[in-house]
């Protein structure tokens, strides 16, 4: 290290020179206090000697000087005074000096005093090195300097709060609650003797612009008691203007340090004052004198070891080598310095930096050892948390992902040098994040290490099983004879993970998808190892988990299918290969395309047409998703745009946004998605966003904030797939939703089985909660029928149309109107040997039968004028009768077919029946007429079916229904 020696005689300072030269150490030595005090100012040195008495000036002011200036407590101060002046020992220290030097100087004990000094030194350079990494990692500093007994605090200067750990309160005996946490509380507790110098040192550091700073001084105890804290600081953040903004540091009870200092001063015994633990030996290495501290630290007394050998104190950490190699270093340079274990009293290991030193005599012979121990327990505790946290996870215990790829890069070498191979598992848990999300983080925690513990019972000591991050756990299987031991480790884990976890009265469930990668089979290295285990757990839970899977050179072939797919995907966009194809909504009330549900499609250039299920998922993976996403909006738009001009103004187009997109925390999508609206002048009533049900299970409040975006400017949102998640209808009314879309299982479900209720409850739940229902994936008239029977509002499906692209689905949307035109105007109309009366003259004729005054009703005649068959007209419905109208009236009619197309035949027995009946004859209809029924009409060609199921009672007029804007069936 570097000593600053300032003595004015000439053999005194020759003779220290050469003395620290020989330990290793630079002196720089001067003759007087000035030049001193000018290097002391100009370099750092750890240790000063200094000469109290000198021409020229005082050795004390130059100590106090040190002592004042913003670095002085970085060096250890000796003063060098002669025999006769001890009795000024106070002043010395008073002066700020840490210890002394006799004149005439004795070699030995020169060299007792400078191994002191320089452990301490080395001690406190430690504590400043402590200080130092603060600006690395404040967390890791505070782990290891408060497992080493200081105190942790951090000064905010502008608001004057003083946050001062745990350990640092209890110094003086204060819990974390009995003691403010404001700077003037504290400062009031300074000794009044030390305040100023407390004051001034931070007055320096305020206005010096110094970004530290050391200190020693006096704390008044809860107790009353006063105790001695060396502080250090340093500045951790300052405004533009310089000015302090907070400060961080330690304090360190240095009580006992300083009583030692007392002792010496009273006692003049080194022996006793340096407070570190000291052994002296004799030259055959037995044991001749200890002091208290080591007795303190080691648990024995002085009388215990007396005359021992000090072996019974080693531990069983150090082999024969380790201390042959000190015995070496002893006899040959008559030092030895480094760390070992040794074994307390009560047989607890300890760990100490030791300093031995050999004293030789006059003829070179060894006279003692003095050995000083300095107790770094504390100081590898907290290094080995510190490696427990680089290296380990903290929830389970296991091996972290640095320590496992640690692991496997020796398994792997190992596994070449053997010839053995080794196989590696990825372990992924099915279903965790549901628990996480319904029972709390708490439970899945706790989950977790149950895990961790199963899967740990199921491999051998040799095998390693780590924890990457999440649900996701590796094993490592080594050195294996037979690779179909993987098979039966892997099932036993599937096994176990898969039986009922109790956690806080909870029975939780949970399986696991592994993938299985063997070395040398599969990969060459570490990163397709992981790789290629990564891809056979993908597999797995693709299949549907709870299994394990085998990487294979087909997974292999996968892999590269994607990342050519991907590519691919990233030009596609560009290239104009995605196109938006729309498939008609209907309304089941009407028949009519009520909008349209935009698709997304890919014209792959070599490949054709690509399924959304293989794109999206790609595109959510790599980020595509977004600039995807604000694509096919754009475009939905603009075709909404076109529609509602050109069929109706209310004319909607359905867009479905992806999870990924919708929660992706810097994407504002819907602002954006509203500003293209407002350029492009089209309303937000005409836009629908359909959005998955899993995204509102515990939507956090960025969801809510985007949905409430959309809802505001007027856009309607869908629930798409419901029923694919376990969830309940009731808590979607908080989000305003519009519509529902059932999943076609539950289609196929109910048309399977009509007594099946599940359906008909979702719509009733439905209407209640004030939701549009929309069936999707309907293929049949079956299902057709019975959802219209279940008062199902929309359809969607292959029935009435396949995704077309737009133009094809602007000539649905003209057939759509027409045929909305033709049958709100008459079903008679195409017909030519048929007319029409007027609505008042089919009204007086029909006023006896008709079931509501707000019942439109027509009949038709033939060219005799005769009248052929009623009409009417509910709600836009036509319908009209084969038979008499009194089981019209009388009766409910529920039947369900198409409507026929009219023709010349006439039916002789019903126009008389009719007839009589208009002159109060109520005789049965003739036999031969045809059966009763409701007969509806039907456009095959444009494949849209149009169904009513017209029910009348008693009791329940038409006009009911209609007057509350409910559909008539």
């Amino acid at each position: 290290m570097n000593v600053l020696l300032v003595e004015n005689e000439s053999e005194i300072r020759s003779l220290l020179t050469t003395f620290l030269e020989i330990r290793g150490h630079q002196v720089a030595d001067y003759e007087d206090v000035e030049s001193g005090w000018a290097a002391y100012q100009a370099q750092s040195y750890p240790l000063v000697i200094v000469d109290c008495s000198m021409p020229g000036g005082d050795g004390l002011e130059l100590c106090q000087k040190i002592r004042s200036s913003p670095k002085g407590y970085e060096s250890l101060v000796l003063m060098v005074t002669a025999r006769t002046k001890l009795g000024n020992l106070g002043q010395v220290l008073a002066a700020g000096a840490d210890d002394y030097l006799e004149k005439p100087i004795d070699l030995h004990h020169l060299s007792i005093r400078l191994a002191i000094a320089e452990q301490r030194v080395k001690t406190m350079l430690q504590h400043a090195a402590n200080i130092e990494s603060l600006h690395e990692s404040e967390q890791r500093w505070s782990i290891a300097l408060e497992a080493g007994g200081y105190g942790v605090w951090d000064w905010k200067i502008q608001t004057g709060e003083v946050i001062l750990s745990k350990a640092g309160k209890a110094m003086f005996g204060f819990a974390d609650d009995e003691i403010g946490n404001n700077i003037t509380e504290w400062e009031a507790r300074v000794h009044p003797d030390d305040r100023p110098h407390w004051t001034e040192v931070l007055r320096a550091l305020f206005h010096n612009k110094e970004d530290k700073f050391s200190i020693e001084y006096r704390v008044r105890c809860k107790d009353g008691s006063w105790k001695w804290m060396l502080t250090h600081g340093i500045v951790a953040s300052r405004a533009d203007n310089g000015l302090v903004l907070r400060m961080i540091g330690t304090h360190f009870d240095i009580t006992a340090q300083k009583n030692t200092e007392q002792e010496l001063q009273f006692a003049a015994s080194v022996y006793q004052a340096i407070g570190e633990a000291v052994m002296i030996t004799d030259s055959s290495n037995r044991i001749i004198a200890v002091n208290q501290a080591f007795t303190q630290l080691s648990g024995y007394a002085p009388s215990e070891v007396i005359g021992k050998t000090p072996n019974f104190m080693c531990s069983e950490r150090h082999d024969e080598a380790f201390n042959r190699g000190i015995w070496h270093k002893l006899n040959t340079t008559g030092i030895w310095e480094g760390e070992i274990w040794n074994r307390h009293k009560n047989g607890e290991e300890y760990a100490v930096w030791q300093l031995i030193h050999t004293i030789y005599g006059d003829n070179g012979n060894i006279l003692k050892r003095v050995t000083l121990f300095s107790d770094v327990t504390d100081q590898k505790r907290a290094e080995e948390t510190i490696r427990r946290h680089a290296y380990y996870d903290l929830l389970t215990g296991l091996p972290n992902r640095r320590l496992f790829q640690d692991r496997l890069g020796l398994e792997i070498k190992k596994a070449n040098r053997a010839n053995l191979p080794t196989a590696l598992l990825f372990i992924d848990l099915d279903r965790f994040k549901e628990v996480n999300d319904t029972l709390g983080h708490d439970v899945g925690d706790i989950l977790l290490q149950e895990a961790a513990r199963r899967i740990s019972t199921c491999v051998r000591e040799s095998d390693t099983v780590a924890r990457l991050g999440g649900d996701e756990f590796t094993v490592i299987l080594s050195d294996l004879p037979d690779i179909r031991h993987t098979d039966d480790v892997a099932q036993k884990i599937v096994t176990r993970l898969a039986e009922p976890y109790h956690i806080d009265g909870e029975i939780v469930h949970v399986s696991a998808s592994i993938g299985i990668a063997l070395y040398p089979k599969n990969a060459k290295g570490i990163d397709d190892l992981m790789k290629d285990a990564d891809q056979a757990m993908y597999v797995a839970k693709s299949n549907g988990g709870n299994r394990f899977s085998h990487f294979t050179v087909s997974l292999l072939q996968a892999e590269q299918t994607r990342v050519h797919l991907i590519n691919d995907l990233r030009v596609a966009l560009a290239a104009r290969q995605l196109r938006v194809y729309f498939q008609p909504i209907v309304d089941l009330s009407t028949g009519r395309i009520h909008r349209a549900e935009a698709l997304l499609r890919w014209q792959h250039p070599t490949q054709g047409l690509v399924s959304p299920m293989e794109f999206i998922p790609l595109a959510e993976d790599t980020g595509l998703i977004n600039e995807i996403g604000d694509w096919v909006f754009k475009e939905s738009a603009r075709f909404a745009k076109q529609w509602s001009r050109q069929f109706a103004d209310d004319f909607q187009v359905s867009v479905n946004i992806s999870p990924v997109q919708f929660k992706a925390e810097h994407n504002n999508f819907a602002s954006e998605w509203l500003h293209h609206l407002q350029e492009m002048g089209l309303p937000g009533k005409n836009m629908v966003v359909e959005i998955c049900e899993g995204l509102l299970l515990n939507a956090d409040p960025g969801i809510m904030d985007k949905l409430l975006v959309l809802r505001d400017a007027g856009i309607q949102v869908a629930i798409d797939d419901f029923g694919t998640n376990y969830s309940s209808l009731s808590q979607y009314k908080k989000y305003d939703i519009d519509y529902l879309k059932i999943d076609q299982p539950f289609i196929l479900n109910f048309t399977t089985d009509p007594n099946d209720l599940a359906l008909s409850e979702i719509i009733v739940m439905a209407h209640k909660l004030g939701f549009k229902v929309i069936a999707e994936g309907v293929e049949t008239e079956g299902q057709r029928d019975l959802l219209s029977a279940a008062r199902c509002d929309y359809a969607q499906g292959n029935l009435y149309s396949r995704p077309v692209l737009p133009e094809e689905f602007d000539v649905l949307l003209q057939h759509s109107l027409n045929a909305q035109t033709q049958a709100e105007g008459c079903m008679m109309s195409e017909t030519s040997d048929h007319s029409l009366l007027t609505e008042q003259e089919a009204a007086a004729f029909l006023q006896p039968y008709m079931p509501s005054k707000s019942a439109k009703a027509w009949l038709a005649y033939d060219r005799q004028r005769d009248p052929i068959i009623p009409l009417f007209l509910v709600q836009g419905q036509p319908y009209y009768l084969e038979s008499d109208l009194e089981n019209f009236v009388t009766r409910t009619l529920n039947a369900s077919a198409r409507l026929i197309r009219l023709n010349n035949r006439l039916y002789p027995e019903r126009r008389n029946s009719l007839d009589r009946r208009r002159h109060g004859d109520h005789r049965p209809t003739a036999e031969g007429a045809p059966q009763h029924g409701i007969k509806r009409r039907r456009r095959g060609d444009l494949g849209l079916r149009l169904h009513a199921n017209l029910e009348h009672r008693a009791e329940v007029g038409l006009d009911r229904r209609t007057q509350s804007n409910q559909p008539v069936h």
